[in-house]
Formats: structure tokens, C-alpha cells, sequence
């Protein structure tokens, strides 16, 4: 009875051992997997008429009417690394579902570039008002174990 109670005791404590070093393994392989990560101010006002709005430093859409989509803003992205990089696009806050990307989730070359496009469409029953958030671009090393 005791081998059997010791043998239970150190298959639980490998078990547990081995779930760390996989938590341990997962945690530092997601910190050395991104090279970097750029966040872009984003905001379009919903309203009754329609306007511009021009800056460099962020992507604005002016403002729009509820059942319309925004002009088309474009960034261009360029992979500076001597590699391939896997690029990811996302957003946050309260214009996260308004937001429409012409490419995300893709392989850019080393040293190519590319336009992304942003535009904004908003429902015909939106509430006036200003919806803003962030847009983030995670470049990341391809995995080449997949």
C-alpha cells in the first residue's frame, strides 16, 4: 500500500512539474515571439452630416452618417527586418466593430512592403456620437515550427 501511495505521490508531482514547464515554456515563447507592437489612435463621429477629418498620426474618418461607410484611409507597412514576419491587426474600444481591414493575418516578406486599408462602416441605427479606439499591428516572428 505504501509503494502504491508513493507512486501516486510522484506521478502527481511530475504531472504538476511537467504543466509548469509547459506554462513557463508557452509564456516565454510569446514574449520572444513579437518584435513589435505599434498602436494607432482610430476614431470616426457619428452625426447628421458628413465631414473630413486629416491627420497624419492617427486613423481618423471624419464624420459620417448612421447606414454609411467612411472614406478609406490607407498605412503603409514595411518589414524592416531581414526576415518574414507574420503580421496581426486588431482593435479595441468602442469603434472595434465599425473597423474594416483589406488584409490582416498574413505573411509579409523581408524587406517588402504593403498598403493596408482601413474604412469605417456604421450601422443605419448607430447612436450619434464619437466611437474611438485603437488599432494595434503586432508583427511577429513566423513560426517555422508549423
Amino acid at each position: 500500500m505504501k509503494k502504491k501511495l508513493k507512486s501516486d505521490i510522484f506521478c502527481t508531482a511530475f504531472i504538476i512539474i511537467f504543466i509548469i514547464f509547459l506554462i513557463l515554456l508557452y509564456m516565454n515563447f510569446g514574449k520572444t515571439n513579437v518584435l513589435e507592437k505599434k498602436k494607432i489612435y482610430s476614431k470616426v463621429i457619428v452625426g447628421d452630416k458628413y465631414g473630413f477629418d486629416i491627420n497624419g498620426s492617427a486613423l481618423t474618418f471624419g464624420m459620417i452618417v448612421p447606414g454609411t461607410s467612411s472614406s478609406i484611409r490607407e498605412i503603409i507597412l514595411m518589414n524592416k527586418y531581414n526576415r518574414d514576419v507574420d503580421v496581426e491587426i486588431y482593435s479595441d474600444g468602442s469603434i472595434k466593430n465599425f473597423l474594416k481591414v483589406s488584409k490582416n493575418n498574413f505573411i509579409l516578406r523581408a524587406n517588402e512592403s504593403v498598403n493596408i486599408k482601413f474604412s469605417a462602416s456604421v450601422p443605419l441605427d448607430c447612436e450619434r456620437g464619437l466611437y474611438d479606439g485603437n488599432v494595434t499591428i503586432l508583427i511577429k516572428k513566423v513560426n517555422e515550427y508549423l
